[in-house]
């Protein structure tokens, strides 16, 4: 992983609070952080039992040229890599390049045709990248079984609450849990993004079947 803003940053805090280890890998010397806003996550990691790697001195200041050349070492440390979007010629782009040169696999996040961060996820997948649409496609190609045990926030619990296998709309779940209809799909996009519950049709969700 990198830090830098983003879904980098997003993954490496998840995955800690799943009480899991990251490696960050710099491309600087660890005497400039970027960006420096990152300095927090930096020290979290490595206070969690995670690793910070470079392979530059520790004075040397950032250089763009040392991202592209660090996104090997990214790649070589993965099991596989998970391209969430990549404009064209992006660095998401260089990473996914580098793993197929190491014979590592390719997971790709499907995007709108004409959105151009998006650009890149299609082309690798239409060059043999594997196609993933949830979680479990990843578990499902190393056999591996899930072994996280999710569990609602408690913020988006009451609104979860009256959600079952039947389907409920957004304007039913507000009316039944006295929330304004932003507020309720807001927690209903968090709750079909985490897995919990799913769209099945007319603005109406049920409970998503466990596999």
């Amino acid at each position: 992983m990198v830090l830098l803003s983003g879904i980098d940053t997003i993954s490496h805090i998840y995955a800690m609070e799943e009480k899991g280890k990251t490696i960050a890998v710099l491309g600087s010397g660890f005497e400039h952080i970027y960006p420096k806003e990152n300095t927090y996550l930096y020290h979290q990691i490595l206070q969690n039992g995670g690793c910070i790697l470079s392979e530059n001195p520790p004075e040397a200041e950032v250089k763009k040229s040392y991202f592209p050349k660090r996104n090997r070492i990214i790649s070589g440390l993965a099991m596989g890599v998970l391209v969430v979007e990549a404009a064209y010629r992006s660095g998401s782009t260089i990473t996914a390049k580098y793993a197929m040169g190491q014979g590592k696999q390719v997971f790709c996040i499907p995007n709108q045709l004409g959105i151009a961060t998006g650009y890149s996820t299609n082309l690798l997948i239409q060059n043999g990248a594997n196609l993933v649409m949830e979680p479990e496609d990843i578990f499902a190609f190393y056999e591996m079984e899930e072994e996280v045990d999710l569990k609602v926030e408690e913020e988006y619990q009451s609104i979860y609450d009256f959600i079952g296998e039947l389907p409920i709309s957004i304007n039913e779940l507000a009316r039944l849990t006295k929330t304004t209809i932003q507020e309720t799909m807001q927690i209903i996009t968090m709750l079909e993004l985490q897995g919990f519950i799913q769209d099945v049709g007319g603005g109406r969700y049920a409970k998503k079947e466990k596999k």
